[in-house]
């Protein structure tokens, strides 16, 4: 948005007594600019959300002036990096109605987070903050720490692709589990853990009893981390989605997950894709299957589950009491006819064409044996499988 474009704006801008939410979303708008439609906003004081998502430029851009109504602030995807960071958050230090930040995919770095530690603990009705993809180290997680175990109304943390090790990450978690009551969701895949760490890490989330959503995906968890979060999920009765894809999970560690996840009575989605859990693994989750009646979705890709892991799903899938699975992802699994006819026993036609996940792919068998060619069947599940 060019400066002349935000002259015409704002005109109109200034007679909008009463806006209450501006959405200005994916567009290349100068500083200058967004400052005169800043100033044409200073007389509609009950503005208090403001959603800015992929702009550019904003580095700079002062909302003092109506930063104390503020309830929802969207600068998701916006370039900002820690200075604009800190100047953010010295317009917001008086503000103490935030429940809603997004400031996912910027460059804020762990000064940013620093700057944002001090400023949110005047935002003690904050519900949701999500800053996934902010280039955030130890040192921003442990600032973070210090401020989050306060804010008791706190129900969303997304923290996920960020730079954090074990170390940031055991000063946080058990801040926000002993003190966030209310918290249900929380992703923190993609940081840098591995080995000790991330068993560490693991444990740590015991104190987190409520929550509903976790997401901890290429975490590096292995077999011993997923021991150690077979402990937590299992006293989690509101779990209802666990993502864990890509943890180097073997069928020991799925063996812990599955007798855990099986009291999860409310799960709804379960992600194992790209770990190693083998037939023998998804023999082990078919105690999922028979026992979650609330599961719809069930990730397995890139497991070497093969026609016997399948066969052993398939009557998992027939004898339990599991009817509102509508997606199954099982591509890159060796899965030949063999397996595919197991399958087709419990899903006989699929009367009711409901969107299947991906659908898998099926090695041909022929009499002179395996064939090297593959196609990708979709395979669609009815409403209620096994009917």
């Amino acid at each position: 948005m060019s400066v002349a474009v935000a002259k015409q704006l704002s005109p109109a801008l200034k007679q909008c007594k009463v806006l209450a939410r501006l959405d200005i979303l994916q567009s290349s708008i100068f500083a200058m600019a967004f400052d005169l439609i800043l100033k044409a906003l200073q007389e509609c004081q009950p503005l208090s959300q403001l959603k800015l998502s992929g702009l550019r430029n904003l580095d700079g851009v002062s909302f003092r002036q109506f930063s104390t109504n503020l309830t929802h602030l969207d600068l998701s995807s916006s370039t900002m990096r820690a200075q604009g960071a800190t100047e953010l958050c010295s317009s917001l230090r008086n503000n103490t109605r935030l429940t809603n930040l997004h400031l996912n995919s910027n460059h804020i770095g762990s000064d940013g987070a620093t700057a944002l530690a001090q400023v949110l603990k005047t935002c003690t009705e904050l519900k949701k903050l999500d800053l996934s993809a902010c280039a955030i180290s130890d040192e921003g997680m442990t600032a973070l720490a210090a401020t989050l175990e306060e804010h008791y109304a706190l129900e969303h943390l997304d923290l996920s692709q960020n730079t954090a090790g074990g170390a940031g990450m055991m000063q946080l978690i058990p801040s926000v589990g002993r003190r966030c009551m209310a918290l249900s969701h929380l992703d923190i895949g993609g940081n840098i853990l591995s080995g000790s760490t991330a068993v560490q890490t693991a444990a740590c989330l015991e104190t987190c009893s409520s929550l509903s959503c976790l997401g901890m995906p290429g975490c590096e968890l292995g077999d011993e981390g997923a021991e150690q979060l077979a402990v937590v999920v299992g006293r989690c009765g509101a779990l209802e989605r666990t993502i864990l894809r890509e943890n180097n999970i073997s069928p020991i560690g799925c063996g812990h997950l599955s007798a855990a996840l099986k009291r999860c009575k409310r799960l709804t989605h379960l992600d194992l894709g790209g770990n190693s859990v083998g037939p023998t693994g998804a023999t082990a989750l078919g105690e999922v299957l028979r026992d979650c009646p609330a599961l719809t979705r069930l990730d397995l890709m890139t497991n070497g589950i093969g026609d016997d892991g399948l066969q052993s799903l398939a009557r998992s899938m027939k004898l339990g009491t599991s009817r509102a699975l509508t997606a199954l992802d099982l591509r890159c699994n060796r899965i030949s006819s063999v397996g595919v006819d197991a399958l087709a026993v419990v899903v006989p036609g699929a009367a009711v064409p409901l969107p299947l996940l991906r659908g898998f792919e099926v090695e041909q068998v022929h009499e002179g044996g395996r064939s090297g060619v593959r196609e990708t069947l979709q395979i669609p599940l009815s409403a209620r499988v096994g009917q």
